[in-house]
């Protein structure tokens, strides 16, 4: 199972880094406002304030996530060599690998949590509703 994912993850990378003309949106919509589509970020820190949603997956390869309480991510996260921080809601997956991953006490994820080479800590209040390995 894990090396799956580890696949997968390895060729979305790849894809990636491939692709012609990547979107690399660096900073997240104004307070209250919606974005539609995936962010790829790359050494940059992603903050999504509260009241925001992102309509779309999130990949942050070489920085940090904070998903600020209030704040909704449709979509998946994954998190590569850095800190993710979550305290709002994930309508998706949460990926790290070699990153560690904190689920304060009002963050709800609806779908699993995948960690690799990294860490997990999960506060009282948070919620999982898929699995954690």
């Amino acid at each position: 199972m894990k090396k799956t994912i580890l696949t997968c993850l390895l060729l979305v990378l790849l894809f990636i880094l491939t692709a012609p003309a990547p979107v690399m949106a660096q900073n997240p919509p104004p307070t209250g406002e919606e974005f539609h589509g995936d962010q790829v970020i790359f050494g940059e820190n992603y903050v999504l304030r509260a009241s925001q949603t992102l309509n779309g997956s999130l990949l942050v390869m070489g920085g940090n996530a904070d998903i600020e309480n209030g704040a909704t991510v449709n979509g998946e996260i994954v998190i590569l060599g850095g800190n993710l921080q979550i305290d709002g809601q994930v309508n998706g997956d949460v990926s790290a690998i070699g990153s560690n991953v904190k689920l304060n006490d009002d963050a709800y994820v609806q779908g699993d949590v995948q960690i690799i080479g990294g860490s997990i800590t999960q506060e009282e209040g948070s919620t999982v509703t898929g699995t954690i390995n």
